[in-house]
């Protein structure tokens, strides 16, 4: 289960060390280039379930992983994206999308850039219906565009969930915000006693 609200507020905080701290980002990406370099085959276990054989490159699966995310280059994307993610606010939103003609096209969204909606019970009440695809533009009074998701895209939300509370994402930086906190104040002070001399 996912919280109808997958917008936290300590993710803002995690954000904004992720931008301004170069130790946490420097982390942050490590993990993301990593990420960027695994290679996503088809596979199945095998007959006895002991290991995991690969399929052949002409089998239905392997050809429609092949297309997924227009191919390794937009695989390896999605893979860094996510690990950016899920490092910094524990979840990610990889939504598929029908081109106009008629491809495939796969982005991979933050809680910050989705809109959820919810109505009724059940599995299928709370929903993603909205995606930022553009943002505010600083020079005028324009305000980040919406879009309207379309009812049939496919949206896969990804998230670490946290260990007492499964339905709330949870991440590394979420510990860490209290001495991100310190190390700040710390470069602040150091910065001052440097002007004031």
């Amino acid at each position: 289960p996912l919280s109808t609200t997958p917008k936290q507020k300590w993710q803002d905080e995690a954000w904004r060390y992720y931008d301004e701290s170069p130790e946490l980002r420097y982390g942050i990406q490590y993990l993301s280039n990593a990420m960027s370099r695994v290679n996503l085959y088809a596979a199945r276990y095998s007959d006895d379930g002991q290991s995991i054989v690969r399929l052949p490159p002409d089998h239905p699966a392997s050809i429609r992983l092949q297309q997924f995310g227009g191919g390794p280059g937009g695989q390896a994307q999605i893979l860094s994206r996510s690990a950016q993610n899920l490092g910094v606010a524990g979840i990610g939103f990889l939504i598929g999308e029908l081109t106009e003609d008629g491809m495939e096209e796969w982005t991979l969204y933050s809680a910050d850039d989705v809109r959820v909606h919810t109505e009724g019970t059940g599995e299928s009440a709370t929903r993603v219906t909205q995606v930022r695809d553009s943002a505010p533009n600083p020079s005028t009074t324009a305000t980040a565009e919406w879009r309207n998701l379309d009812p049939e895209a496919t949206v896969v939300a990804m998230w670490r969930p946290h260990a007492r509370h499964v339905y709330q994402p949870d991440s590394p930086v979420r510990a860490a915000l209290a001495a991100l906190g310190e190390l700040d104040r710390l470069n602040e002070r150091i910065a001052a006693d440097a002007m004031s001399r």
